[in-house]
């Protein structure tokens, strides 16, 4: 059977695969720098948000260091305490993630 690229079955697989390479590519990144990744790309801050040097939020400041340090330790139920509800996870290559 062919699948043309049109194909939602092709288009799912596609995301999939490219979902498992963005976070098989984060666990090589430092604590630091995968926060500012997926606080850009994922929820949509800004570069000046995620520098909080130019904000004078304390629970914005708050929330990236408690993300930045649950990141740090694989500390998955400080993450979901932090994300919300439209989330999702996919099934990583290891396994604490």
């Amino acid at each position: 059977m062919r699948v043309w690229p049109g194909d939602p079955a092709a288009r799912y697989e596609q995301r999939e695969a490219v979902e498992l390479a963005f976070v098989a590519a984060c666990q090589h990144l430092p604590g630091n720098q995968r926060a500012a990744l997926l606080l850009f790309e994922v929820l949509g801050f800004s570069v000046a948000e995620i520098a909080l040097r130019e904000i004078g939020d304390a629970r914005a400041r708050e929330v990236v260091a408690d993300f930045s340090a649950a990141l740090e330790h694989g500390d998955a139920d400080a993450l979901v305490a932090l994300v919300t509800k439209d989330v999702t996870w996919s099934m990583p290559p290891l396994p604490h993630w």
